[in-house]
């Protein structure tokens, strides 16, 4: 699909070279990460290799620095849950609730970037309809979100979750927030970029995680059309203002799960996550 690949070169080639000219003019320097990435000096960042596209992205922060943070951050959002009452489930919990949203999980993180990373649900009793990552090896999801979708439907939830940290999403959003610090010119044009993308590829890769799962990929379109027609739709919008609209959303989703149905025996089935009606590497 040529849009889609140039919409994967234009985003690295706008991380790279947008984020480069902005170190160059703070008198940062930027070297090729070693494996694994380190910093080599005190006014030099890793260029790290995005593990999805295999094409260099300015990732300041580590994996484990990453995960690190992630983990003392959500330990805290759970002590915070369960000080106001809210049960919160961990992997081992026999609750019904967990065990689906573990199963669900476990099927499509084994399609994925990551399958050799440890990543797993956390499940908040909380009725709103929200899911997250926090970049490390959890992703969080609201039991108003889980009791409300079907099985598919979830699962693609779970995919796009799981495709931003595979993506890198989180740590991208740090090192933007820092190159937005040390930058004269109006942030909010990057920020926007950022957030538009990354959800953008995380539709993407989640659709590719299902498709190599068995699943349904059309329910990631009928998901987003159903939610842009209710009256209520505010209080199912998983995401910020800043990304696409849900009505955009499902219209773009279905054209993408239409192209790539049609085109999927045409890739090798062993390489997928390499090469796909997506993308190709």
């Amino acid at each position: 699909m040529v849009w889609v690949n140039l919409f994967h070169f234009s985003s690295w080639l706008l991380r790279g070279v947008f984020g480069l000219s902005l170190l160059a003019a703070c008198n940062l320097q930027v070297s090729p990460a070693l494996s694994p990435p380190v910093m080599a000096s005190g006014n030099e960042v890793p260029l790290r290799l995005d593990r999805v596209t295999k094409a260099p992205t300015l990732n300041f922060p580590s994996p484990s620095e990453l995960n690190k943070a992630a983990e003392l951050e959500l330990s805290m959002r759970l002590s915070g849950y369960q000080a106001l009452g809210m049960a919160v489930f961990l992997p081992g919990s026999p609750a019904t609730d967990y065990q689906r949203l573990a199963q669900l999980f476990k099927a499509i993180h084994a399609q994925s970037h990551i399958l050799n990373d440890e990543i797993f649900p956390v499940l908040v009793e909380k009725d709103e309809f929200q899911a997250y990552t926090l970049g490390g090896k959890e992703v969080v999801f609201y039991t108003g979100l889980v009791r409300r979708l079907t099985d598919d439907a979830l699962s693609f939830v779970i995919a796009h979750e799981i495709a931003h940290i595979a993506a890198g999403h989180v740590g991208e959003t740090q090192s933007r927030n820092v190159i937005n610090a040390i930058d004269y010119s109006d942030p909010r044009m990057l920020g926007d970029f950022y957030s538009v993308s990354n959800e953008q590829e995380a539709d993407h890769l989640a659709i590719l995680y299902m498709a190599r799962a068995g699943l349904d990929i059309s329910v990631a379109a009928n998901l987003w059309g159903e939610l842009a027609a209710r009256e209520d739709q505010k209080q199912y919008d998983i995401f910020t203002a800043s990304h696409p609209s849900m009505k955009d959303r499902a219209a773009y989703l279905d054209a993408l799960s239409r192209e790539f149905n049609d085109k999927i025996n045409q890739f090798d089935q062993s390489r997928l996550l390499d090469c796909n009606p997506i993308y190709c590497n």
